[in-house]
């Protein structure tokens, strides 16, 4: 057994004199410490917010990353910054964290943790694609940075309803937990981002900035998702019902295809519109791409690192070496709240 500033959890260890036989699913769950301190209903409001503001920005859905930090004398206290970024339908670019804007304040943070508070995790939208589940790629960027880890997904903004998943990461694993409410005050409150936040967000363009609206892989209809209301209204927030174990996604392979050919999706669309604007043939640039892929397609894409990682300042154990990494189970009883 284990213990982080966040909970206990048990973790695989050398013992060849061991007898315990474990329940199934044990390595996977992981026991909340009674005193953690949520996330308030102010601070994250504003981040549904922003999230919504990014879904409706475009038909292409943006997606959006935030950095979540503890006092380090109060841990009651949160703070939520927004780091420089480029973002599209299907990924976020972060190369630092310094030059950071608080959500709340528009304070700008030039130098990422600010004195007095701790890292404690982050936070992204798959805004309305229904991958309510941390992909692949997620895990290589989160997994090295022990904390509380949250996706927000299912975005409707007719509905004004979305899903959030929580997860902890630690000993190089993630913990999916069961309900997001244990970490997060999910009251409504009708508070919304500092306008600021907005300058340090830039949506992935073409070079002649063109955009199309294109379809998320979500496997239902989303005509009626799109609205033409603003997004940031005062809140309306209720729980409902948790959904059926058939409703949820058959796999995380499948949810990580339709994410990529989301992008592939997109930036087709867009090599099109600018094919237009120069008056090329469409099919001609459509060939270019399918070369383009027969020749790179063995290679492979270096993913980003994220530019900051830190151990969890209250790990009683080193880190294991991460050869033993469970997949965890799909979490159930996420509360779908609407906004």
């Amino acid at each position: 057994m284990r213990s982080n500033t966040w909970g206990q959890f048990l973790a695989p260890c050398p013992d060849p004199q061991a007898t315990a036989v474990l329940e199934p699913g044990a390595l996977d769950s992981f026991q909340l410490h009674d005193s953690i301190h949520r996330i308030p209903a102010d601070l994250w409001s504003r981040w549904v917010q922003l999230c919504f503001h990014f879904a409706h920005l475009r038909q292409g859905d943006l997606e959006v990353s935030c950095r979540l930090l503890r006092h380090e004398e109060d841990r009651s206290q949160w703070r939520l910054l927004i780091p420089h970024q480029e973002v599209s339908g299907a990924s976020v670019r972060i190369d630092s964290f310094d030059a950071a804007i608080d959500i709340a304040t528009g304070e700008l943070v030039e130098l990422y943790p600010p004195e007095g508070w701790v890292p404690a995790g982050s936070s992204h939208s798959h805004n309305t694609m229904t991958l309510d589940r941390f992909s692949s790629i997620d895990d290589a960027s989160e997994l090295g940075c022990p904390g509380l880890h949250i996706v927000l997904s299912h975005i409707n903004t007719t509905r004004r309803t979305y899903l959030a998943t929580a997860s902890i990461t630690a000993n190089h694993r993630r913990f999916y937990l069961p309900d997001a409410a244990a970490v997060i005050d999910l009251t409504p409150i009708a508070a919304t981002f500092h306008p600021a936040v907005l300058e340090v967000i830039q949506p992935q363009r073409p070079s002649r900035g063109w955009l199309l609206p294109v379809p998320s892989p979500t496997r239902q209809s989303r005509s009626a998702c799109r609205t033409e209301r603003p997004a940031h209204l005062s809140p309306s927030f209720t729980h409902e019902a948790a959904r059926e174990p058939d409703s949820w996604p058959t796999s995380e392979a499948q949810e990580d295809l339709d994410w990529a050919l989301h992008a592939v999706w997109e930036a087709i669309q867009e090599a099109f519109l600018c094919a237009e604007a120069y008056q090329l043939d469409r099919d001609d640039v459509l060939a270019e791409v399918i070369d383009a892929i027969r020749h790179s397609y063995a290679q492979h894409s270096t993913l980003l690192d994220n530019p900051l990682t830190w151990l969890d300042d209250h790990d009683l154990d080193h880190p294991s070496d991460g050869t033993d990494r469970p997949v965890p189970s799909t979490p159930q009883g996420l509360p779908i709240s609407e906004w």
